[in-house]
């Protein structure tokens, strides 16, 4: 979407480095991935440093010299760092924090004041299923809620401040499934038939815009095309893309989608306009049998 409203404000029909860039920037999803990945770790090390501070100082406590390990032998972060697949995107991307120790010093000092952080300090040793609960928690209830962290994934990519959503809920669910041991997602579900659906949709809706355009605009009742919201309008052509040109997507499927996208970037009013005028354009394209789904479940549509 991101892509495609870039290309069409500065008219273009159709471009490759529009193209090009698009593809680079959900590559940089795999990349904050781990680089979210990388910062467990580094309030891990935060961690050890600040241990070794305490027990080497003048006159150490009984508590520094002899404090609780919980987090710094978390089985799931230590699972993370063994992890070849890990090891190997973190130098494909050239992951480091090292220039932003200061950000990393903040959160650390924040993490130990948290009470999720406190209670599990407090636990006894629960193995790696009640680890990766807490890496869970300190994602969602700390790291997530962090506004300097997400200002700082902003700064680093612009794409990011949309990303970061995406990239915790992942790691959560994929903190759920893994037991002993952390191998790395792959970016595609299914790399061929992915590449297939973000090339087509970018294209299609860039070469069918004038067409969907003159559709949407015979349903939109005194409005003219100009009074349109582009962000609207964009994600009309898109729907209609995967209506007309993406057959193993089912019609509702793609119904929903661009309403819910609509709450989040268009206007208040925007779900109600873009629900009335693709459910008229679906009715009409139905009745001249110009909608055609292929795959499990999705002939009667």
């Amino acid at each position: 979407m991101q892509a495609l409203y870039a290309c069409i404000q500065q008219n273009q029909s159709q471009n490759t480095v529009f193209e090009k860039n698009l593809f680079h920037s959900i590559d940089n999803v795999q990349k904050l991935y781990v680089y979210v990945l990388q910062l467990l770790l580094e309030l891990k090390f935060q961690a050890e440093r600040q241990l070794e501070e305490q027990r080497v100082k003048l006159r150490p406590s009984t508590e520094d010299l002899n404090p609780s390990l919980r987090f710094i032998q978390n089985h799931v972060l230590a699972a993370i760092e063994q992890s070849t697949t890990f090891q190997n995107a973190k130098k494909k991307y050239g992951i480091s924090w090292q220039p932003h120790t200061d950000l990393v010093r903040q959160l650390w000092s924040r993490l130990k004041q948290e009470p999720v952080y406190l209670s599990y300090m407090q636990l006894p040793d629960r193995g790696y299923r009640g680890d990766a609960v807490f890496i869970q928690e300190v994602l969602q209830q700390f790291l997530f809620e962090q506004e300097l962290l997400t200002a700082h994934f902003s700064e680093l990519d612009l794409h990011w401040t949309d990303d970061v959503f995406m990239v915790f809920t992942t790691l959560v669910k994929h903190l759920e499934q893994h037991t002993e041991a952390f191998e790395m997602r792959p970016l595609w579900h299914d790399e061929d038939d992915d590449l297939k659906f973000v090339k087509t949709l970018f294209n299609f809706t860039l070469q069918h815009k004038s067409t969907f355009s003159a559709d949407i605009q015979r349903f939109a009742q005194n409005w003219e095309l100009e009074r349109i919201a582009q962000m609207d309008l964009l994600l009309m052509q898109m729907a209609l893309t995967e209506i007309l040109y993406l057959p193993e997507i089912p019609v509702k499927a793609t119904l929903n989608e661009y309403i819910e996208i609509s709450k989040q970037y268009s206007t208040p009013g925007s779900k109600l306009f873009i629900n009335g005028i693709l459910d008229k354009l679906v009715n009409e394209l139905k009745s001249n049998n110009q909608i055609h789904k292929s795959g499990k479940g999705l002939k009667e549509i």
